[in-house]
């Protein structure tokens, strides 16, 4: 699920691959099946007009909205993608496959502007900072912090369990939170 930016509506994906759009006091607004299967990424763009989907299978959907017309589809992922974030104000879409793949897409031309292989095996989910200058990837038993736009390496670090679930930036990106299989929420210090 995720808020639109100016907070009058949420997005639901499910695992049937059924997209909903939802008033904040529950009153359904919109629904269109988006995926053949399970949904997993669901996004507004910033000024709220496009709903960005995809789940399993190699396609990332484009919907206008509030009509749920679709506007395009994105293709060369591979397996399933997650997650979704427009970057640069919208003027990009930043998107991840299971295979680790990092792709960005223009979204006035809906092109492919960059593709990123990272190095290292089983990238299991990335978080970008509030200012997008950092890219945590979160792999097996470690985080690896990458600047953006240069895609230089700046650090690793050293997770002690495999399963890292979730990965957070403070607002002001001085600090990453990652929270893991093993119960712990460790905080790095990352200025």
């Amino acid at each position: 699920v995720t808020f639109s930016p100016d907070g009058k509506w949420v997005a639901s994906g499910s695992y049937s691959g059924r997209a909903a759009i939802w008033g904040i006091a529950g009153d359904p607004i919109l629904a269109f099946k988006a995926n053949p299967k399970n949904l997993s990424a669901v996004t507004f763009s910033p000024d709220g007009k496009l709903l960005a989907t995809a789940g399993l299978g190699d396609d990332i959907q484009i919907w206008s909205l509030p009509s749920g017309e679709k506007v395009t589809t994105l293709s060369g992922h591979k397996i399933a993608v997650w997650p979704l974030i427009f970057i640069d104000s919208g003027k990009q879409l930043l998107s991840r496959d299971y295979g680790g793949t990092i792709f960005v897409w223009d979204t006035q031309t809906w092109d492919q502007v960059r593709a990123i292989q990272p190095a290292a095996p089983k990238v299991r989910g990335l978080c970008l900072s509030p200012h997008e200058e950092i890219l945590a990837l979160s792999l097996e038993g470690a985080v690896q912090l990458w600047e953006f736009a240069n895609w230089q390496l700046i650090a690793e670090l050293p997770i002690s369990t495999k399963a890292i679930n979730g990965m957070a930036f403070s607002p002001d990106a001085k600090t990453l939170a990652i929270g893991a299989a093993d119960k712990k929420i460790r905080l790095w210090d990352i200025r």
